[in-house]
């Protein structure tokens, strides 16, 4: 009988949209990660999906690259709360 079961560490390798996921919000894509989402929690699940992203939960370093790739300009010590307002447009 053979177990025909993906592991974590598989998925983390192979699943597109976590690996999606885990880059929005800046993180790793392991297995440990893999198993949280594949459980609904932890931070790529509640936060890293599509149609889920909220600039608040994305790290310092997320912002900084996604206000880059917009052409805004930003301090490099600017804190989370504003870059969340200059990608707002606030």
């Amino acid at each position: 009988m053979s177990d025909s079961r993906v592991t974590n560490n598989a998925f983390a390798s192979n699943n597109h949209q976590f690996r999606a996921a885990c880059e929005n919000v800046g993180i790793a894509p392991t297995g440990r990660q893999a198993g949280k989402y594949r459980t609904r929690r932890g931070l790529a699940y509640a936060s890293g999906r599509p149609s889920v992203t909220d600039l608040s939960s994305l790290t310092n370093a997320v912002l900084r690259q996604r206000c880059t790739q917009a052409g805004l300009a930003f301090k490099s010590k600017d804190v989370k709360a504003t870059l969340v307002a200059i990608l707002r447009g606030e």
